[in-house]
């Protein structure tokens, strides 16, 4: 009598095996969705303006802490709207 289980055979360990990387499936299970073209323009955008705008704020010499509240983000977003 036979196990249960299936009749495949077992995978060896080949020389080349040693150049390919490790799967890792939790990963690439949660990547399963492509990123389209306007993601991908909308992420180097906003890139840049954080740049920016990190870049204008040692400039001039303000604490990084000062952007790190709903008052900032509020003016940034006026700001937006208005163009």
């Amino acid at each position: 009598m036979e196990g249960l289980g299936s009749r495949k055979k077992p995978n060896f360990l080949g020389p080349m095996d040693i150049f390919a990387l490790h799967i890792n499936l939790e990963s690439s299970e949660k990547m399963k969705r492509q990123q389209n073209i306007n993601e991908k323009f909308f992420k180097e955008r906003t890139d840049v303006v954080q740049e920016y705008v990190a870049n204008w704020v040692y400039e001039v010499g303000i604490p990084f802490k000062a952007i790190d509240n709903d008052s900032f983000r509020t003016i940034v977003e006026a700001i937006g709207q208005f163009g």
